[in-house]
Protein backbone atom coordinates (compact mmCIF):
# COMPACT_ATOMS: atom_id res chain seq x y z
CA UNK A 1 0.00 0.00 0.00
CA UNK A 2 2.64 2.43 0.81
CA UNK A 3 4.47 1.48 -2.64
CA UNK A 4 1.63 2.42 -4.17
CA UNK A 5 0.90 6.17 -2.96
CA UNK A 6 4.56 6.77 -3.28
CA UNK A 7 4.84 5.44 -7.14
CA UNK A 8 0.76 7.69 -7.68
CA UNK A 9 2.71 10.42 -5.58
CA UNK A 10 5.42 10.31 -7.53
CA UNK A 11 3.78 10.33 -11.08
CA UNK A 12 1.54 13.62 -9.90
CA UNK A 13 5.14 15.43 -9.25
CA UNK A 14 6.12 14.80 -12.47
CA UNK A 15 3.08 15.40 -14.24
CA UNK A 16 3.22 18.57 -11.96
CA UNK A 17 6.74 19.56 -13.11
CA UNK A 18 6.36 18.56 -16.62
CA UNK A 19 2.99 21.46 -16.91
CA UNK A 20 4.71 23.79 -15.12
CA UNK A 21 7.97 23.36 -16.98
CA UNK A 22 6.17 23.42 -20.10
CA UNK A 23 4.48 26.83 -19.23
CA UNK A 24 7.63 28.12 -18.34
CA UNK A 25 9.22 26.92 -21.86
CA UNK A 26 6.37 28.53 -23.80
CA UNK A 27 7.14 31.78 -22.33
CA UNK A 28 10.22 32.05 -23.82
CA UNK A 29 9.13 31.28 -27.07
CA UNK A 30 7.06 34.16 -27.69
CA UNK A 31 7.89 36.98 -29.75
CA UNK A 32 7.48 40.36 -30.00
CA UNK A 33 6.39 42.56 -32.62
CA UNK A 34 6.22 46.15 -33.09
CA UNK A 35 2.29 47.61 -33.92
CA UNK A 36 2.17 49.50 -37.31
CA UNK A 37 3.01 52.93 -37.32
CA UNK A 38 0.34 55.48 -38.79
CA UNK A 39 0.55 58.56 -39.87
CA UNK A 40 -2.35 61.27 -40.08
CA UNK A 41 -2.86 64.28 -41.84
CA UNK A 42 -3.33 67.68 -40.21
CA UNK A 43 -7.26 68.28 -39.68
CA UNK A 44 -7.00 71.55 -41.87
CA UNK A 45 -5.47 70.08 -44.96
CA UNK A 46 -8.12 67.50 -44.90
CA UNK A 47 -11.00 69.76 -44.85
CA UNK A 48 -9.61 71.84 -47.40
CA UNK A 49 -9.65 69.13 -49.77
CA UNK A 50 -13.42 70.07 -49.48
CA UNK A 51 -14.14 72.85 -51.85
CA UNK A 52 -16.92 74.18 -49.86
CA UNK A 53 -14.79 74.78 -46.87
CA UNK A 54 -13.95 77.54 -45.49
CA UNK A 55 -12.00 78.05 -42.03
CA UNK A 56 -12.95 81.84 -41.63
CA UNK A 57 -16.85 80.42 -41.22
CA UNK A 58 -15.28 79.05 -37.73
CA UNK A 59 -13.87 81.68 -35.68
CA UNK A 60 -12.88 81.15 -32.02
CA UNK A 61 -15.06 82.39 -29.59
CA UNK A 62 -14.12 82.43 -26.01
CA UNK A 63 -18.06 82.14 -24.33
CA UNK A 64 -19.58 79.84 -26.97
CA UNK A 65 -19.21 75.72 -25.37
CA UNK A 66 -20.97 74.18 -27.99
CA UNK A 67 -19.63 71.82 -30.51
CA UNK A 68 -20.59 71.64 -34.19
CA UNK A 69 -19.91 68.71 -35.93
CA UNK A 70 -18.00 69.81 -39.45
CA UNK A 71 -17.75 66.72 -41.44
CA UNK A 72 -17.55 62.80 -40.81
CA UNK A 73 -15.13 60.78 -42.70
CA UNK A 74 -13.90 57.33 -43.52
CA UNK A 75 -9.95 57.09 -43.25
CA UNK A 76 -8.18 54.52 -45.46
CA UNK A 77 -7.39 51.69 -43.49
CA UNK A 78 -11.80 52.23 -42.48
CA UNK A 79 -11.24 54.40 -39.61
CA UNK A 80 -13.83 56.89 -38.71
CA UNK A 81 -13.02 60.55 -38.40
CA UNK A 82 -15.05 63.05 -36.93
CA UNK A 83 -14.40 66.82 -37.70
CA UNK A 84 -16.00 68.97 -34.64
CA UNK A 85 -15.81 72.47 -34.63
CA UNK A 86 -15.14 73.99 -30.75
CA UNK A 87 -15.35 77.94 -31.05
CA UNK A 88 -14.02 78.04 -27.47
CA UNK A 89 -10.89 76.00 -28.14
CA UNK A 90 -8.24 78.74 -27.14
CA UNK A 91 -10.28 79.20 -23.56
CA UNK A 92 -11.63 75.80 -22.78
CA UNK A 93 -10.88 72.48 -23.76
CA UNK A 94 -13.97 70.14 -23.72
CA UNK A 95 -13.38 66.47 -24.21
Amino acid sequence: MKTAKRIITLILCLTFMITIGGDIFSAFSVTASAAETVEYSNVLDDLKKDSSFNPDDYPAKADDYSLQVIQIAEGANGELFVYVYQPSALNKVIT
